[in-house]
């Protein structure tokens, strides 16, 4: 609703502001000493303890727990749901669960292993046209309780020996993930321009 021109100003302001961020900690690193190539391992609060002191070495520590902390869950339940949603669409049967403490949900089959423990199964075919094509067909939806699902151990198995090394270690891997990252958006761009646009439902200015 704002408008293609202020959109794009903002999100070109972004990258130019995110540009400078970046280079400005790329600088800072290289300018303690010994470090001009980079050649020391430094993390993100060493720099802030070098420069300007114990007490700003906490607080950024603090902070950026707190950031990578939001960022880390929301993309491992974001990564758990894209492998439910691959299996309930070609794995045989589904998707699978095991729920504690729940109440009944949308699932293909349910059964009791323990009063309070209940095996789910979750396929496609739970869902409506409509939530298809909307991009609202969601693996366990409306399901409460502790969910532990096949996208869950799937996302665990694959990242957790990755949290054990450090940037170094799994560098290959960042660059494996810029590398899907890039695909996937050209890959969205194109089927975004496939299905129709439509320029008169939008404006210059908003």
């Amino acid at each position: 609703r704002s408008g293609i021109i202020p959109t794009i100003l903002t999100i070109c302001l972004v990258c130019v502001l995110s540009y400078f961020c970046s280079l400005h900690m790329a600088d800072s690193i290289s300018r303690i000493p010994g470090n001009a190539n980079f050649k020391k391992e430094v993390e993100f609060s060493e720099v802030f303890r070098f420069f300007w002191g114990q007490e700003w070495f906490f607080i950024s520590q603090i902070l950026f727990l707190c950031c990578i902390t939001c960022l880390n869950i929301s993309s491992i339940v974001d990564t758990s749901q894209v492998v439910d949603t691959f299996a309930g669409h070609w794995w045989p049967g589904g998707s699978a669960a095991v729920q504690i403490w729940g109440t009944d949900c949308l699932v293909e089959t349910s059964s009791e292993i323990h009063h309070s423990i209940r095996w789910l199964r979750w396929d496609y075919s739970l869902c409506t046209l409509t939530e298809l094509t909307q991009g609202l067909c969601i693996p366990y939806n409306g399901c409460d309780g502790v969910l532990v699902t096949l996208g869950n151990l799937v996302t665990t198995a694959i990242f957790f020996p990755l949290a054990l090394m450090d940037l170094k270690e799994n560098s290959w891997w960042q660059v494996v993930g810029f590398l899907i990252l890039l695909i996937t958006s050209v890959q969205f761009m194109v089927q975004f321009s496939m299905s129709g646009l439509y320029p008169s439902y939008l404006t210059w200015w908003g």
